[in-house]
């Protein structure tokens, strides 16, 4: 009989060890820059959105905690399953990136009285240079969604895409909006 495996490549499962001392992360773009003949430089944005990468420290961690993180890593088999990581500095929808989450943290939509899914998401700086980033795992634990300011608990999430389902779609001109982390 053949012991095949369908590999997944996200494991759902939070890095259990935080950060030590050292460590460092966060997302990085991919931009060419070209210098010009005339000096002026071109750029271009060779990915849409950042890719996420983290390195954490070792040091000082007892032996039983590398046995443990040795034992974590393993069973994503290196690279190939992601998980979740909590970056100590972007976590949260919250205006302060770090305060309490809350139901108006950012607008998803206007209710049109038909769609029931809205895109979770972040926005950094709004204005002029927003750079708008859907979440595709928020945290369904601190998902706090509203409509028109008023809580709104009859929907679900779904876990992959990062979208809000309500089960009652919000009325025409309604301002839809969530907070998670």
């Amino acid at each position: 009989a053949s012991d095949r495996r369908r590999i997944m490549s996200y494991h759902d499962i939070d890095w259990p060890f935080g950060f030590g001392e050292g460590s460092s992360g966060g997302g990085f773009t991919r931009t060419l820059i070209t210098a010009m003949p005339s000096g002026d430089e071109k750029r271009v944005q060779r990915q849409q959105n950042p890719r996420w990468r983290y390195e954490t420290s070792l040091l000082g961690r007892s032996p039983e905690r590398l046995r443990e993180i040795h034992a974590f890593l393993v069973a994503r088999r290196g690279n190939l399953h992601t998980f979740k990581v909590r970056d100590p500095l972007d976590y949260s929808t919250a205006a302060t990136w770090q305060g309490a989450v809350t139901g108006t943290d950012v607008q998803i939509g206007i209710g049109d009285g038909a769609t029931t899914r809205f895109q979770m998401v972040k926005i950094y700086e709004p204005g002029d240079y927003e750079y708008i980033r859907a979440l595709r795992r928020p945290r369904l634990s601190t998902l706090i969604t509203m409509v028109d300011g008023v809580l709104v608990t009859d929907r679900t999430l779904d876990g992959d895409t990062g979208e809000i389902i309500f089960g009652t779609a919000p009325i025409d001109g309604s301002v839809v909006t969530a907070g998670c982390e």
